[in-house]
């Protein structure tokens, strides 16, 4: 049986997540329970 991360779709996911966190890390620090908690609920 193959690990789930192997697959193609959770390593890109996994990805895509991790650079949604990085450029969140930049945003105003008053938006970090605001529209910065949503993005990163929503990766």
């Amino acid at each position: 049986m193959q690990d789930f991360r192997d697959l193609k779709v959770w390593q890109k996911s996994h990805q895509l997540t991790l650079q949604i966190y990085q450029h969140t890390r930049n945003f105003p620090k008053e938006e970090l329970y605001g529209i910065t908690s949503q993005i990163r609920r929503a990766s």
